[in-house]
């Protein structure tokens, strides 16, 4: 491939890349409630800004044929590994996030979805920062602040805390309680016009000796 046709093909994935990361910042933008999302989902969408401010530069200098044969050659890989990450994250945004306008069901049947793929966003977030940082490596672009938001995203996403371990779980109209060892637990269950809530005296779970009593 001629200089110019892999500078073609390089660009031609920024932007692919681009219009993902757009895409899913949209999503998030236009949830239902930002803030109840994990913490995961919160820390992920706010790295979107950051990885779109470094395609705009590697565009740049391409555009400015600033960027040598190597580095072009280099890129493909990286920016194709991060295509299929941030379409990954892209997707779970849009099968999850419930928007503003979602009935109170959609909201609870995607709130499920959400803790199963928290783990999920988080890695596919530091794979596409990840590849930022190998276009930097490869002379892609080179700015010095640049470099140390990536350093400082990628330490974020890495020391951030598992929500699955907190006993408290948010749910549509209301909370569920998970208790973790003896006592009485409450569970109240709020879903359309039902408002149902049961409490278990006892709990035993262990082989074939699990009681139960309500």
């Amino acid at each position: 491939m001629s200089g110019i046709g892999e500078a073609s093909a390089v660009l031609g994935l920024i932007s692919s890349i681009i219009a993902i990361c757009e895409g899913a910042h949209e999503i998030y933008e236009a949830a239902s409630n930002v803030k109840s999302l994990p913490r995961k989902f919160q820390l992920a969408a706010e790295q979107i800004p950051l990885v779109l401010h470094i395609l705009a530069l590697a565009e740049q200098n391409i555009q400015a044929k600033a960027v040598s044969q190597d580095g072009l050659q280099s890129a493909m890989p990286i920016l194709e590994r991060c295509k299929e990450s941030a379409t990954a994250l892209k997707d779970i945004f849009d099968k999850t996030i419930p928007p503003k306008n979602a009935s109170r069901t959609e909201r609870y049947k995607k709130a499920v979805g959400i803790k199963l793929k928290s783990n999920k966003v988080k890695e596919y977030m530091e794979e596409v920062i990840k590849s930022m940082e190998l276009l930097a490596q490869n002379q892609v672009f080179q700015d010095a602040e640049t470099l140390e938001d990536i350093k400082e995203a990628i330490e974020q996403l890495s020391n951030i805390s598992d929500e699955e371990e907190q006993s408290r779980y948010a749910v549509v109209g209301g909370q569920m309680n998970v208790l973790t060892g003896p006592g009485t637990q409450k569970n109240q269950s709020m879903i359309g016009d039902n408002n149902n809530q049961y409490n278990a005296k006892i709990q035993n779970f262990g082989g074939n000796q699990g009681k139960y009593s309500s």
